[in-house]
């Protein structure tokens, strides 16, 4: 839209140079050269302002819109993602899960990259993905539903009838897992193609999103068994993004922090 505006001003102005030499040239000779000229010039300036009012008013808008969008999306992951990150989390910490997690952590808290994928996963986790899933339909059916009360506080989950076996509840966490999933990739990609401002949301939500897309790197992983076939390609680039801000962010802080402490330790000696 602004490149559109910027070639039609570019357009209306040579279109009026053009214009005042012909005038010039054609001009009767009562008719003073320099009204002329000042007449074009008139009309270019006009022209200009009236182009660069009518991009002001766009791009206005246009941040009216992006930050509108981040506040939709940050309702959306109070109202659903949050509470499907806490069942999914509920689970896994069943499971010590977290305590495989250790490598990965170490590395997200580098601010390093990650690629989600399965050879990538292979060097974080000793155990397959496959396994985690094993062990987690062996968990007690109690475990599943204790799990899913925020859920169904929230209406995210019917009522857990006791004629269903542990299999059903089981498939539920594999669904669950799936949509939390998916609505981060929806999430990421409003921000990723820049219809929503993500520095509006960054300072209170980059800690949850970073949190929900590391319970779900086993699964994500999973996905991945070829590089060139990636899925949740928003999420990654997201999350990298984010990681390697609040990295950045918290290593100029402690940098100030020791600037701060030197500073003082100084000023004590004397």
């Amino acid at each position: 839209m602004f490149k559109k505006l910027f070639i039609l001003s570019f357009v209306m102005v040579i279109s009026l140079i053009f214009m005042g030499a012909a005038s010039t040239t054609n001009a009767p000779p009562t008719i003073s050269y320099t009204t002329l000229g000042l007449s074009v010039v008139s009309s270019i300036i006009v022209a200009l302002i009236t182009a660069i009012i009518t991009i002001r008013h766009f791009e206005i808008k246009n941040k009216k819109d992006d930050i509108q969008k981040a506040i939709e999306l940050s309702e959306l992951f109070a109202q659903k993602i949050l509470i499907w990150t806490n069942y999914i989390t509920s689970i896994y910490t069943v499971i010590n899960i977290k305590e495989i997690n250790t490598h990965l952590q170490q590395t997200v808290d580098k601010g390093e990259a990650l690629h989600f994928d399965i050879n990538e996963y292979n060097g974080f986790y000793k155990t397959n993905y496959d396994e985690i899933k094993a062990n987690i339909q062996a968990l007690d059916t109690q475990v599943f539903i204790n799990a899913r009360g925020r859920l169904l506080m929230a209406g995210l989950c019917n009522d857990y009838d006791l004629g269903v076996d542990k299999t059903y509840l089981f498939k539920e966490f594999l669904s669950i897992q799936s949509i939390l999933a998916n609505t981060l990739e929806y999430f990421a990609m409003y921000f990723n193609s820049e219809i929503a401002n993500e520095n509006a949301v960054y300072q209170s939500l980059h800690q949850t999103f970073i949190s929900s897309v590391i319970i779900l790197y086993p699964s994500i992983c999973s996905v991945n068994s070829k590089s060139s076939e990636k899925y949740y390609t928003n999420i990654i680039d997201l999350f990298n993004k984010w990681v390697e801000r609040r990295h950045k962010i918290e290593s100029d802080l402690r940098n100030i922090e020791r600037k701060h402490i030197k500073a003082v330790s100084g000023y004590k000696k004397k």
